[in-house]
């Protein structure tokens, strides 16, 4: 087992071994703190993503923006490739049915180009003040973002979403990872300077 997979399970361990309620708590604390964000203001097109394994749940920020009438969008496995992501659009109703990995996914013709999007909130298991992002191991954001490496790119905004607990001091990194612009917990905001 090398490092990445021994600190994506200690990482995993450590965020489902919180209660319902501290989940809960988290994920409200979380949306208080995006709600008054400029760049959340300003943002017409988001990604966001549903909460799984012990990840810190979007669904209160997707109800509240819902109701200023931002435009949401949820990752889906793109079946061309295989190895990256497209985005679907998500609506209060939307219908779901599970991926390859059972991770619910829209039922809709509704997409978006990744270029397009204003803001992704991503998923992580582990990340680092300097915007290092530990993912599942798949690579399908690393993938669908590489575009942001080789180009000054404005849009879209990448932040990850994490519990406290999930800070370690440097994520191992390799040349392909997508920095993200700043982390967001439950309990603080991480400003990267890229």
């Amino acid at each position: 087992m090398n490092s990445k997979d021994q600190l994506r399970k200690h990482i995993r361990s450590l965020r489902r071994q919180l209660t319902p309620y501290q989940q809960q708590l988290a994920s409200e604390s979380l949306v208080n703190q995006l709600r008054v964000n400029d760049v959340y203001q300003q943002s017409e097109s988001i990604a966001l993503y549903l909460a799984n394994d012990g990840e810190i749940s979007v669904q209160p920020l997707a109800q509240y923006a819902w109701q200023q009438g931002k435009k949401l969008y949820l990752p889906v496995l793109n079946a061309e490739t295989g190895v990256s992501l497209i985005f679907k659009r998500w609506l209060p109703d939307s219908e779901f049915e599970p991926n390859r990995f059972k991770i619910p996914e829209p039922v809709t013709d509704e997409t978006i180009e990744a270029r397009a999007l204003d803001l992704v909130c991503l998923p992580l298991v582990a990340f680092d003040n300097q915007g290092g992002r530990l993912g599942m191991g798949g690579g399908f954001y690393d993938r669908t973002f590489s575009f942001t490496l080789a180009e000054s790119c404005a849009t879209p905004i990448l932040w990850g979403m994490a519990h406290e607990c999930q800070e370690v001091e440097a994520v191992p990194k390799e040349d392909w990872d997508i920095p993200l612009s700043s982390i967001i917990t439950d309990q603080r905001w991480y400003e990267v300077k890229n």
